[in-house]
């Protein structure tokens, strides 16, 4: 088996994917915003169930 640490390195090689850090960076932009968005959306169901 393969650790899970090496996984994306181990598919990277096999599939032949180069990522440079302008695609780490822009990974690391959209879970941001993932976040975020979540953290948003959590606040609005909690007004939610105290008002009801």
């Amino acid at each position: 088996g393969c650790p899970t640490s090496l996984r994306g390195k181990l598919w990277s090689a096999m599939l032949d994917v180069d990522f440079s850090n302008w695609h780490l960076t822009y990974f690391n932009y959209l879970k941001q915003n993932v976040i975020d968005f979540d953290l948003l959306v959590d606040s609005l169901y909690f007004k939610v169930i105290f008002i009801a």
